[in-house]
């Protein structure tokens, strides 16, 4: 590897790091905000917020994620951590599909209303399920085979 891909690496590994400190005190926020919400029994912000720590939450696992990737010299190393990156991602858009049924839809629309806003939440939507199906069957194939060990044939696994 050149010192030039090197230092480029090792400059993407400390952008994602940066990344993760305002993403924790955004996710100290919602926990606030979560908690407030129980307490006023205003389940709607409640089920929001939860949304939102659970996608900050998957940000910073991925931020981390990248950046060990990057980081690393280790070449089993770094395909541990993709495995890792691959099922993170697997887990989050079919947890993201779940979260975002129509229940959390209406409580969203209820809350913030308006066309516009309505119409960039159902596209932000779309590019996720289009995000999910374009890459489920991969994801899912790595996961299945070499990060959740579905498969019991040692040549199937990583090594």
């Amino acid at each position: 590897m050149t010192w030039k891909l090197n230092r480029k690496l090792n400059q993407m590994a400390r952008d994602m790091r940066a990344k993760v400190t305002p993403l924790q005190e955004f996710i100290e926020q919602t926990v606030e905000l979560r908690a407030q919400a129980k307490r006023n029994q205003d389940s709607e912000l409640e089920d929001i917020a939860n949304f939102v720590q659970f996608v900050l939450l998957a940000h910073k696992d991925v931020a981390f994620l990248v950046a060990d990737v990057y980081e690393s010299r280790d070449s089993d190393r770094k395909c541990l951590y993709l495995r890792f990156l691959a099922l993170t991602l697997f887990e989050f858009l079919d947890d993201l599909q779940v979260l975002l049924n129509n229940k959390f839809r209406a409580r969203v629309d209820k809350i913030f209303s308006g066309e516009h806003f309505q119409q960039e939440f159902r596209k932000i939507c779309k590019h996720c399920n289009k995000i999910r199906e374009s890459h489920e069957e991969m994801l899912r194939k790595v996961r299945n085979a070499v990060v959740a060990h579905r498969h019991h044939d040692g040549i199937c696994l990583p090594g």
